[in-house]
């Protein structure tokens, strides 16, 4: 084929293939343009159904689906022709009359139930939200409503948001309403017919202009008597209960649990019951509450009443909503019990139209009384503790500062006093110690202490005594001011008090500084010297020992090393053994001048020189000293 023919066929071919590209992308827009502009053409028609569905291909529009009635029909065809741009309507409907909207609302066993159908989603919306508005905080809204496209639209969907909660204010029981075709059923029990009267008004007056007719259903019934409970503990400690409940089951799980909690006190009653009373709705929560009420509170009194419905002329109001009132009053120790009784109630009673008065009083315990006599290591005295007023601080520190002697420093005085402060009958027992105690005690303390809910005070004495027969005597006395239980000779009158004792033999004073370097000192300078081959101790030598016994008496805890040595002349052997014979003539003396034998240490030494270490000696023969 001629090169130039081919290249002009390709040129045709790729101009051919973009103005077809072209075609089919203006295409696209315009089919996209159209379905737009009649989709919103068919948003101006009232009640047309959900499911009608359009499509367009090209510039011809294909609307299909259900449609109410042809005149419907007719109206969906004349205003897609009036959209521009489009060339053809084709249409295929199916006529389906539409139903009328339905609904149910009642109660069910955990809240409330909402079932129909309506012709918008928006309206399914608006009205569940309506309902959870008027309902109690923690009801429940289950909801099995649906929507469908054949349904008529209706006008009571607003109206009906807004009076639901005012028909649960007036109706006591028995909630139900049902919207069927254009009636608008009213279930539930009124007390008398002047509120029925009212709520059937109420309810046209909302739904005027809705097309829904007031269809009564309700009920009247007989106002049945408000439940009311006391329950008062008296001062031996028994229980009464009175009132008027609904349920049998109930009167006896509470005589039960008061029983049950109140460690066997007696437990009378004079409950009525029937069905004339009204359910109480705070019967269980209360139960829950009552045994930490039985536990924590002295001198109990309950009373619990209501709900008692409330009428204006005539016409009851909120009568499932009415108030009950729970008054609390006795005795509770301490404001954390009465907050944590607080906080429980408000627990138990979470979701309950109740007002709960706590009037529960506080008992605050007093402190409990005590002293405390105590010498330091530093030999102060000090008096310590915690009493109910001056006149007994001054009495004890008036029994310790005559003791003392007039060059000696009074007591330190750390008594504190308060008003809510226990008694201390055990004053005039201290007073009588306190003598004993300050002249036997070297340091320690003597103590009583009241023990809060305890019957027997706590007496401890922890001391350093001077000498074991003073211990003795300092001990036998405070046994017999203050007994224990085994100990008392008249248990019913004689106070009983739990004593723990114990006293320890005061160890003697340290050495001084000035002991120690003496000691030094006379270790360095004694020698003991010995005849030549002798390792007997001559005479004349024991008054050095001794007075080397002396000083290392004064002071504990020290050893000597006894260093025996002797002439340089003969048998190495030998001497090495006389010089150890020496020094165990000197340890013997020395344990016989009282010091102990493990405190002595032998070192044979053997042969040495009058002179050794710039230390002139008398001669070899000889024993020093080393402190160790």
């Amino acid at each position: 084929m001629n090169r130039g023919i081919s290249i002009a066929l390709l040129a045709v071919l790729f101009y051919g293939i973009l103005l077809s590209a072209a075609v089919v992308s203006s295409r696209s827009r315009i089919e996209a343009d159209l379905t737009q502009r009649a989709a919103d053409a068919l948003k101006g028609i009232d009640n047309l159904p959900h499911g009608v569905n359009l499509s367009v291909d090209g510039r011809d529009a294909l609307v299909e689906g259900e449609i109410h009635d042809h005149g419907q029909g007719q109206h969906v065809l004349k205003a897609l022709r009036a959209v521009k741009g489009v060339r053809d309507v084709a249409s295929r409907f199916s006529v389906k009359s539409p139903e009328h909207s339905r609904l149910v609302i009642a109660q069910v066993d955990d809240g409330w139930m909402i079932d129909g159908q309506v012709a918008q989603r928006q309206v399914v919306a608006g009205l569940e939200e309506a309902l959870r508005g008027a309902l109690k905080p923690g009801k429940k809204l289950q909801s099995r409503m649906r929507v469908e496209a054949h349904t008529r639209p209706s006008a009571w969907q607003e109206p009906l948001g807004k009076w639901f909660g005012k028909y649960l204010a007036m109706v006591a029981g028995n909630w139900r309403l049902e919207i069927l075709e254009n009636e608008l059923h009213v279930f539930g029990e009124v007390f008398n017919k002047k509120t029925q009267e009212h709520v059937l008004a109420n309810a046209r007056s909302h739904f005027s202009g809705s097309g829904l007719e007031i269809i009564d259903e309700m009920t009247v019934i007989r106002a049945p008597d408000p439940p009311e409970l006391t329950i008062t503990q008296g001062e031996d400690g028994d229980f009464m209960i009175t009132g008027k409940v609904r349920e049998l089951a109930f009167k006896e799980r509470l005589v039960e649990l008061i029983r049950g909690g109140s460690g066997g006190e007696s437990v009378s009653e004079q409950l009525s019951i029937g069905e004339h009373i009204s359910p109480a709705s705070w019967e269980m929560p209360f139960m829950r509450l009552l045994p930490a009420l039985i536990t924590e509170v002295e001198q109990l009194h309950l009373h619990v009443s209501g709900p008692v419905p409330v009428s204006i002329n005539d016409i009851f109001i909120n009568p499932s909503d009415s108030l009950s009132v729970l008054t609390m009053s006795g005795t509770v120790h301490g404001n954390e019990k009465k907050q944590a009784i607080d906080e429980l109630a408000a627990q138990v009673f979470s979701g309950i139209t109740i007002e709960v008065d706590n009037q529960l009083s506080i008992f605050v315990a007093p402190d409990p009384a005590s002293f405390v006599i105590s010498r330091g290591e530093d030999g102060v005295l000090r008096l310590g503790g915690l009493l109910p007023n001056e006149q007994l601080a001054d009495r004890l520190l008036a029994a310790a500062s005559n003791v003392l002697e007039t060059d000696q420093s009074p007591p330190l005085n750390e008594i504190k006093t308060g008003e809510n402060v226990s008694e201390a009958p055990w004053v005039d027992a201290m007073v009588s110690l306190i003598k004993p105690f300050i002249h036997n005690v070297q340091w320690g303390a003597l103590s009583v202490h009241e023990d809060t809910g305890q019957d027997h005070a706590l007496v401890a004495m922890e001391a350093e005594i001077t000498d074991p027969a003073s211990g003795d005597v300092l001990q036998a006395l405070v046994k017999n001011v203050f007994p224990t239980s085994d100990e008392a000779v008249d248990p019913e009158e004689q106070r009983r008090y739990k004593r723990v004792i114990a006293l320890s033999l005061a160890k003697p004073p340290g050495p001084s500084d000035e002991d120690i370097a003496a000691l030094e000192k006379a270790a360095t300078e004694t020698v003991i010297y010995f005849e030549s081959t002798s390792f007997k101790v001559k005479p004349e030598q024991q008054a050095k020992l001794s007075a080397l016994a002396e000083g290392f008496a004064k002071v504990p805890g020290a050893s000597l090393a006894l260093l025996g040595y002797t002439d340089p002349y003969g048998d190495s052997s030998y001497n090495r053994e006389l010089s150890g014979k020496r020094c165990k003539a000197v340890r013997d003396a020395l344990v016989e001048l009282g010091i102990e034998f493990l405190l002595l240490e032998i070192e044979q030494k053997g042969e040495t020189t009058k002179s050794k270490d710039g230390r002139v000696y008398e001669s070899g023969r000889r024993v020093e000293f080393e402190l160790r």
